[in-house]
């Protein structure tokens, strides 16, 4: 990789769109889990990352000015394409919260743990968080 496009792709990366959606966020969430020390990665299900998607996807829809800051390949279809977004991060979100409550429950009585379900919603966080990668920041 020469020089000159390793400070294109840096560009690329430390966009102020890349800052404010994803970098500082992320880095909170982050913060917060090592504030709560919640590192016990098999017994969550990225429920703050669905909420995080969730209110994302909800700030996209309002605010049209941002059309002009995703990938182009995106602009056509901005509104309906993150009203879907939307609604599957609730669908998603709910069902992290479902799994979550599997998890304590199985925590208080000798149920079996949803490892299952737990891989499903890490598959998901990880897909989720692609796409909007892909959408806000280009590909």
């Amino acid at each position: 990789m020469t020089g000159g496009s390793l400070t294109k792709v840096l560009d690329r990366i430390l966009t102020s769109n890349a800052v404010s959606y994803f970098y500082i966020p992320i880095g909170v969430l982050a913060l917060t889990h090592v504030i709560q020390r919640r590192f016990q990665l098999r017994m969550t299900t990225f429920a703050d990352l669905f909420a995080f998607i969730l209110a994302l996807d909800l700030c996209l829809i309002v605010d049209h000015a941002a059309v002009g800051r995703i990938n182009p390949v995106f602009q056509p279809y901005y509104i309906p394409l993150f009203v879907v977004a939307w609604l599957v991060s609730a669908i998603l979100l709910a069902n992290s919260i479902y799994v979550q409550s599997l998890i304590s429950a199985k925590t208080r009585t000798a149920k079996r743990y949803p490892a299952e379900r737990v891989a499903l919603c890490w598959f998901f966080g990880f897909v989720m968080m692609s796409f909007h990668l892909f959408a806000v920041l280009g590909g």
